[in-house]
Order: structure tokens, then C-alpha cells, then sequence
């Protein structure tokens, strides 16, 4: 991934890596759209960028290499508890 010199977690704006962390999520555009209060069309325009910026070939390639380098994190306890209620 190259980035000009810069670390990738300052290449990334806030709002890129808000968007970023609820795709790695699994949240669809729409979703995301709603929780973060802005439109779908913003949300795949942050998630474009953040593609873009990190020098991926995709949105789950993006999301991958972001969660490895800890730019992102996943919410495990909430998903602890997610999986705890669909088995029930």
C-alpha cells in the first residue's frame, strides 16, 4: 500500500474511518447512512476514498488491511452478544 509517505491512519479522515469501522462491521451503505446521519451517496463517497487513499482494489480489501493495522476495530462485544441472541 503506498500512501506518499504518510501514516494511512493520517491519510484517513475521522469520517473515513467511522465509515470504515461500520463496514468492517458489516453494515451495509444504507446502515451506515442511517447510524452516522448522512446519505447513502456520502457513505459510498468516504468509502471510496478510503479505498482510494489506502491504495486498495477494493472495499474489502480496504476494510481488511485497515483492521490488520489496527486503524479500525471491530466491536467484538457487541458481537459476542449478537451471536449469544441468534443462537437462543
Amino acid at each position: 500500500v503506498c500512501l506518499a509517505g504518510l501514516s494511512p491512519h493520517d491519510a484517513l479522515s475521522l469520517r473515513e474511518l467511522e465509515v470504515c469501522r461500520w463496514a468492517a462491521e458489516g453494515k451495509q451503505v444504507s446502515d451506515i447512512a442511517q447510524i452516522l446521519g448522512i446519505t447513502p451517496r456520502t457513505v459510498t463517497f468516504h468509502l471510496n476514498n478510503v479505498v482510494s487513499k489506502l491504495g486498495a482494489s477494493s472495499k474489502s480489501q480496504a476494510i481488511s488491511w485497515a483492521l490488520k493495522q489496527g486503524m479500525v476495530r471491530l466491536n467484538v462485544e457487541m458481537a459476542l452478544v449478537a451471536n449469544v441472541d441468534e443462537k437462543q
